[in-house]
Parts: C-alpha cells; structure tokens; sequence
C-alpha cells in the first residue's frame, strides 16, 4: 500500500518529528524525567503543543522513540564486543567500541538510565531495555565463558557496571587517554585468557 501523503508533507512530518526527539533528548538529559515538561519540550523544538500530540501522547511515549531509535544503534556494538578476541586486536576492538558507546551514551544516556534505575512505568521502554540489556549480557557471558570459565558470571556483572559507568567517568568523548587505559583495563580484565 502506497503512503496517501505527498512527499513533501512526509518529509515535514519526519523533520517535526526529528526536531522534537532532538528537543526531548536534550531537555531529559539537563532536566531529568521527572523534572521535564512536555512545555519544556516544545518550547525547545519550536513547535505547539498541538503538534506534540500529533506525533506523541505523552513524555513517556516519547521517550520509548528514543529508546528505539538508542536499540537501533546499540545492536551493531553488542555483537562486535560478544566478538573480540584475547590478543592485540582485541584491545583495538574494544578502543572502538567504547568510543561508540560513549558517543551513543551521550545521545542517549537518559534512556539508558531509564533502562537501567527503571524509573519510567512504561511495558513498552521495559521491554525495549530487557531485550537490548538481555541481549548484551547474553553475548558477554558467552564470550567470558571462553575467556574465564570459572567465575564468567561475576566477571560478566563487573563488565556490565564498567561499561554502565564509563561514560560518566570520561571526562570528554574526545578523551583518548583515558578511553585508552579503560580499554586496555577492559581488554586484559575480561577478554584476555586467564
């Protein structure tokens, strides 16, 4: 079935859409969840209250669009650390990977949060965040299985709150320094054979 809408309308709606999730990503991330208003909202897109509501019914349905778009670009780094080796390239590997994920954090951070402290009563951001977080946890303790059979679960809640933390840690996405000793601690802490 083809879109009724010509395209130019489409293209609007997506470039309002875009805006307000620009909106919402950067109010959540000064204000909170709770402390944001949908006021705060568009006022910070530049759009009516009005228009909101014709793309979301709330300020949790807006977020579970950001939680989607923030799977969307999870899924590629899952694989990629469920994947590093124990040797030198391992170590380049997850110097990449934590760049990316500090990057996305960045981006994305209240909706990790959400995921993480459960503060948001939404089944949908629920379900979002059990499936990525699920799926992380379940590449890497496969990975640490190989790597450290013998206590792979309690290195794999370690990693876990590691890479839950580093992004607050680092002081700037830019900071080479430090995203290098992390991954390097990372690297020769969970992925290297014991």
């Amino acid at each position: 079935m083809t879109n009724p809408l010509p395209e130019p309308t489409r293209r609007q709606g997506a470039e309002t859409r875009r805006k307000l999730l620009d909106a919402a990503s950067d109010v959540l991330a000064t204000k909170g969840f709770e402390a944001t208003r949908i006021d705060d909202v568009v006022a910070a897109a530049g759009v009516s209250h009005g228009t909101f509501y014709l793309y979301y019914a709330n300020k949790e349905d807006i977020l579970v669009a950001l939680a989607e778009e923030c799977t969307t670009q999870l899924s590629p780094l899952v694989a990629a650390l469920a994947e590093v080796p124990a040797d030198a390239r391992g170590e380049r590997i997850v110097r990449n990977w934590l760049t990316d994920y500090v990057a996305i954090h960045r981006s994305y951070g209240v909706v990790i949060r959400a995921w993480v402290d459960d503060f948001v009563d939404d089944e949908r951001l629920a379900e979002l965040g059990r499936n990525t977080l699920g799926v992380l946890a379940t590449a890497l303790g496969g990975r640490l299985r190989e790597s450290h059979p013998d206590d792979a679960g309690t290195r794999l809640v370690a990693l876990l709150a590691l890479i839950e933390r580093a992004p607050a840690v680092l002081a700037t996405p830019e900071d080479r320094q430090a995203i290098d000793t992390l991954a390097a601690v990372i690297h020769r802490s969970f992925f290297a054979t014991a």
